[in-house]
């Protein structure tokens, strides 16, 4: 399922960017047959900077993750 960056949860973009590299075999399958589509297509550089930001961004996720409240315990 792909997901869309949330503007009010900076967290969403590595999320969606992560699904998006995951489901990047499915989405270029289903475009390359359709000459409507194909327009549409990410080229070879435009994946890979995709890749990078993802990459970029995983380092203040994992922190973000392990300082949520889920995982730390916080007084409320």
């Amino acid at each position: 399922e792909l997901l869309s960056d949330e503007p009010t949860q900076w967290d969403s973009t590595y999320v969606m960017l992560n699904h998006l590299r995951i489901l990047c075999p499915a989405i270029s399958c289903y475009i390359a047959p359709n000459t409507k589509l194909s327009d549409y297509g990410l080229r070879s550089m435009e994946w890979q900077v995709l890749q990078d930001l993802e990459v970029i961004l995983e380092v203040p996720h994992a922190c973000q993750q392990s300082m949520s409240s889920e995982s730390t315990p916080v007084l409320s």
